[in-house]
């Protein structure tokens, strides 16, 4: 089998027994495959630097070899294009970014919501409803403090016409407005 161009990282495979010259060229695959695993990089930067330290890693924003990764080794830049689904650590903005095929995109961190209302009647739960009809979003939780323990996970049920729940309907309504985010709401009762 000749020597060839492997799909993904671009690796070179499949050199023939006894071949020469496969050196420089495993040499070449071993780089790569240190740069690639567990990425992370400085910046983001237009230029890469004149004089950097080897081992810096880049992502480079500028017009010039836009979205590569632009890594020193040995005194020389070496340039590697990225593919869709790429991701990395980015030290100075302390994020993961996500290369989409066109742009490297920073994940969206979405912070857990907390809610805390008062009163049983106000929250209008029934211990472990079985004809739960309300449309609930899948991320919102309800918590109880010490002494309510047999209530944490309970469902919630649909408020009935002669009852008020704006803790419950307000908490729902932000889950269903921030679909990545955990919403918790806590009772307070005491």
């Amino acid at each position: 089998m000749a020597v060839r161009t492997l799909p993904g990282l671009g690796l070179r495979a499949f050199w023939g027994d006894g071949a020469d010259g496969w050196g420089d060229d495993m040499d070449e695959n071993i780089r790569i495959m240190s740069i690639l695993t567990q990425l992370g990089v400085a910046s983001f930067i237009d230029v890469p630097p004149v004089s950097p330290n080897d081992g810096s890693i880049y992502i480079v924003s500028g017009e010039n070899n836009r979205n590569e990764l632009a890594a020193f080794d040995n005194g020389a830049w070496l340039h590697i294009k990225p593919s869709a689904g790429w991701r990395a650590w980015v030290n100075d903005i302390g994020r993961f970014v996500t290369f989409d095929g066109q742009e490297w995109v920073a994940d969206v961190v979405k912070k857990p919501i907390f809610i805390f209302a008062s009163g049983q009647s106000n929250m209008a739960i029934i211990l472990n409803e079985p004809t739960n009809d309300f449309e609930y979003a899948p991320n919102l939780n309800y918590w109880n403090f010490p002494g309510w323990e047999n209530e944490i996970g309970t469902s919630f049920r649909k408020v009935l016409p002669t009852e008020s729940s704006t803790a419950i309907s307000f908490a729902n309504r932000v889950a269903q407005e921030n679909p990545g985010a955990e919403v918790f709401v806590v009772n307070i009762s005491f």
